[in-house]
């Protein structure tokens, strides 16, 4: 008996042992452990409202800060569209009906499964809730039923070609058991409002500090997250940042690029010029609805100088047909051009009456009055005095109103400008992006600043509906003849994008070709952190 109680007594005793002797190995710095440790990964990168799918700020990062809760139908890879939630899907000959088959097994982060409910509640609800990113089409489909627990069934009223780019792989799905009893989205914040499906959930988010903290969900459907800890956080010198090891991503310019190149363990990529440039008119108003006064603009700009000031280097030169090259198949290289011709734009301003011109070398109108205008402009950048010395060389003063982003998008959406200049993505997606320069198929509907024209906006409607590929192209490519001839705006460049990370923390980064969702340009594809099962 006293044999056995001393074996007892020294097997305890190793035990211990050995389990001190593992937590001093996984806790010590110079040893490594059996078990890997989750990595940390810091991207560098200012704040675009809380993530949940109607609070995030409306522009592109906004959208994908989201995406890293919430999945999508459909998603895309370096390839195409690929299923999703879906594991498959079948479409009609006639294009207007679409049975999605879900994958089976998804959770929300709460646990609760993912069902056709959730699916037919979702398109419902963004239905009778607007958003302004999905809104925009949703009205198209004409009705939603859930099949089973697993297949849902969405009839549209017409064919419509960007259906899976633009809803299936756009539209977040969201929990029925949360969202039901939510009557104003835009005010919901609750820690629930971020309870999705997707690789990672939100543990904190802090405006002032424009800091989020996302961890990865362990029982993600598709795969192991490679990650264990993603950070979103704003060091105000990212690129000091990122020297100084303080975060291990971020988006450069074409001069920091320059300086990282040839780093020790530094990766950059580059992306397609999806990101785009320009001077918007207010076409509601006074000169800037007379063609001849908006192509008199045009001949005063030197893009390809604003080009290589403004990004030195770092885009390419905008066309007035809107589409860059880059997009390929539908882009129409056979538009009207304004190259760069200074005294072209003083002659069609003199044939426009404003003949006089003062000791400030500032054209006077036949009242008398300067020839001054407001440019809205973002704070950053010198893109605003660029365009202020061009004009101010054929006789036209520009004011510069610089803003901070949120202000800036408000001025615009609500008509409240003479001449803007703004930059946005999603011109590398579906073609369908063309219709939101007008006024009948935008979800800004109270803008009268939008464009109107009856052929473009024939066009417009048609061409989502085309399934023929070459009919389709043909329309897409009328409209951008029109846009050139009109130029209800002018492009001004096309920015390239870069993106410098450590790849000992996470490679594998990719542009997503067309974008993301309704085609933003970024890196920030969720497949980067996933490990297939």
């Amino acid at each position: 008996m006293r044999r056995r109680k001393l074996f007892l007594a020294l097997a305890a005793i190793l035990v211990t042992g050995i389990s001190l002797l593992l937590y001093h190995v996984s806790s010590s710095p110079g040893l490594v452990a059996t078990e890997k440790q989750p990595v940390t990964l810091k991207i560098a990168a200012e704040d675009y409202g809380y993530p949940s799918p109607y609070t995030f700020y409306p522009r592109g990062p906004g959208y994908i800060r989201m995406s890293l809760l919430f999945d999508t139908l459909v998603w895309k890879d370096q390839k195409g569209v690929i299923p999703w939630l879906s594991e498959r899907y079948e479409v009609s000959k006639d294009g207007r009906e679409w049975v999605f088959y879900l994958h089976p097994g998804v959770k929300w982060h709460d646990g609760q499964p993912l069902t056709a409910e959730d699916v037919k509640f979702t398109f419902e609800y963004i239905r009778s809730h607007p958003h302004p990113w999905y809104s925009r089409e949703i009205n198209i489909i004409e009705s939603i039923e859930a099949i089973n627990a697993q297949q849902v069934r969405l009839t549209l009223k017409t064919p419509y070609a960007p259906f899976l780019t633009n809803i299936a792989a756009t539209i977040p799905i969201i929990p029925k058991h949360i969202w039901q009893t939510v009557s104003d989205p835009m005010k919901f914040t609750d820690p629930t409002a971020v309870i999705g499906s997707g690789p990672f959930k939100l543990v904190k988010y802090d405006k002032a500090a424009s800091l989020y903290i996302y961890e990865a969900n362990p029982q993600y459907f598709k795969g192991r997250v490679k990650i264990g800890r993603l950070v979103f956080t704003w060091p105000g010198q990212p690129l000091l940042a990122f020297q100084n090891g303080e975060v291990d991503a971020f988006n450069p310019d074409a001069d920091q690029v320059a300086v990282l190149k040839g780093g020790k363990n530094v990766k950059i990529i580059e992306g397609s010029g999806f990101w785009i440039f320009r001077l918007m008119f207010n076409l509601a108003q006074h000169p800037f609805d007379q063609l001849e006064f908006r192509q008199a603009v045009a001949y005063a700009l030197n893009l390809p100088e604003i080009v290589s000031r403004a990004t030195h280097g770092g885009a390419t030169p905008g066309n007035p047909g809107y589409l860059s090259p880059e997009l390929g198949e539908w882009y129409n290289p056979r538009v009207a051009t304004y190259p760069y011709d200074p005294e072209k734009a003083r002659n069609l301003l003199t044939g426009l009456g404003y003949t006089q011109i003062g000791p400030d070398g500032i054209r006077r109108a036949p009242d008398g009055k300067r020839l001054s205008f407001e440019l809205l402009t973002f704070q950053q950048g010198q893109d605003g005095e660029i365009v202020k010395n061009m004009l101010a060389a054929v006789g036209i003063d520009v004011r510069i109103k610089a803003m901070e982003k949120g202000a800036h998008d408000q001025l615009i959406d609500s008509g409240q400008y003479q001449m803007a200049l703004n930059g946005h993505g999603g011109i590398g997606g579906d073609p369908v992006f063309l219709n939101q320069l007008i006024k009948p198929l935008t979800a800004v509907k109270d803008n009268p600043t939008l464009y109107n024209n009856p052929e473009y906006i024939r066009l417009a409607r048609q061409q989502t509906a085309m399934i023929d590929k070459n009919e389709r192209r043909q329309a897409v490519f009328k409209m951008q003849e029109i846009l050139a001839n009109d130029l209800p705006t002018i492009p001004l460049y096309y920015r390239k994008m870069y993106f410098a990370y450590r790849p000992d923390k996470l490679d594998g980064w990719f542009y997503t070709p067309g974008g993301i969702a309704i085609g933003i340009p970024t890196e920030f594809n969720k497949l980067v952190f996933i490990e297939p099962r």
